[in-house]
């Protein structure tokens, strides 16, 4: 094998695109999020602390699962936490989308990021636990990592679009 074939059986090729899939999946919204808060915030009046407080609460529900959702991956299945995740997420972002005020899309905001970072730990542990060779685990990261900034490439670009067009 030379240094340029992939030492990667297709099971672990299939994981490795699925952790990428998923990850590019977690962050699309992430991706748009600046194009949406600031007509959410004027569409609902928010204060400046208001505002702020949207921006933030990616960081703050990174605080509040990372340990947690490490813990569960291994205990209760990593599909069964990523689905979990996802599923957390997707309430999080429908309440924003029928939310009357702001305190309401804080909350929805608070539950998609929890469920995003969710998703995107138990995903990558799923790279080091299921890929034993350093050069395998050493793939399925880079890949993993390049599906991130594809989607914080494109997606800004066709939301930018849109609101354009």
């Amino acid at each position: 094998m030379t240094s340029g074939e992939s030492s990667l059986s297709s099971q672990q090729r299939r994981l490795v695109i699925g952790v990428a899939i998923v990850m590019a999946c977690s962050v699309a919204a992430a991706a748009t999020y600046n194009f949406v808060v600031d007509p959410i915030t004027l569409d609902l009046e928010a204060t400046k602390d208001q505002k702020a407080a949207l921006r933030q609460l990616p960081s703050i529900g990174t605080l509040l699962v990372v340990f947690l959702v490490g813990a569960w991956g291994p205990r209760f299945g990593m599909k069964r936490v990523i689905w979990i995740s996802a599923i957390i997420m997707m309430i999080g972002y429908a309440i924003v989308l029928v939310a009357p005020v702001i305190h309401i899309v804080t909350l929805g905001m608070l539950l998609s990021s929890v469920g995003k970072q969710g998703i995107q730990v138990v995903a990558i542990s799923l790279i080091a636990v299921r890929l034993i060779k350093d050069k395998d685990r050493a793939t399925g990261f880079a890949v993993a990592g390049m599906a991130v900034p594809a989607v914080f490439v494109v997606l800004p670009l066709l939301a930018n679009m849109l609101l354009d067009a």
